[in-house]
């Protein structure tokens, strides 16, 4: 439980989507999500998944 909390608050500066937004290439996530029948909204909020889309 502390250890929980400590991770929220050190977490709280940290834009965690930056990396998924910035460094992955588009195509091959959505690839991905096709082969693994897993739906794009999973791993995308709708902003993000709408700029993927805009992008291909």
């Amino acid at each position: 439980m502390q250890r929980d909390m400590k991770t929220k608050e050190d977490l709280k500066t940290v834009a965690l989507g930056t990396s998924k937004i910035n460094y992955l290439d588009p195509r091959i996530t959505v690839a991905w999500c096709k082969r693994h029948e897993v739906p794009i909204e999973k791993l995308f909020m709708f902003f993000d998944h709408h700029s993927i889309y805009i992008k291909l």
